[in-house]
Parts: C-alpha cells; sequence; structure tokens
C-alpha cells in the first residue's frame, strides 16, 4: 500500500485511518499514467506524492500556509 512506505505522512495526517481508503477509492483508479497533475491546497504533499506512485509524469504542489511547507520539506 502506498502509504505504508511513507511513514512520515501517517504523523501529520488527522485522518490517518482513512487515507488508504481514500487512496483506494480516488488515485488507484484515476488513469494517471503520464499525466501531467497540478495539486492545489497541497498540505504537506501526501496527495501529491500519491499521484506520483500512481504513474503521474509530473506533480506540482500548490499550498499557501508556511507550516505545512515546511513539513512537506
Amino acid at each position: 500500500m502506498f502509504f505504508n512506505d511513507y511513514p512520515d505522512f501517517c504523523a501529520n495526517d488527522l485522518w490517518s485511518e482513512n487515507r488508504s481508503h481514500r487512496y483506494n477509492a480516488i488515485i488507484k483508479p484515476m488513469c494517471l499514467k503520464g499525466a501531467r497533475v497540478l495539486d492545489l491546497a497541497s498540505n504537506w504533499g501526501q496527495w501529491t506524492f500519491a499521484a506520483l506512485d500512481a504513474g503521474a509524469e509530473s506533480v506540482v504542489g500548490v499550498e499557501g500556509r508556511e507550516s505545512n511547507i515546511q513539513i512537506a520539506h
């Protein structure tokens, strides 16, 4: 499972018990192979990395809150 490879997301995700369900429901069924994705309000980047894992060619995450940007780095 994608999120098992990124344990740091578990510590920061307020809805950690649901993240795998959301990944399976939202990201997994999408055909992202070769896609260019814009992740608006990307928080700390968990869905940015999920899109890359699902085959996106590139992903740009845009986040306005400095605290989330620091976590993402």
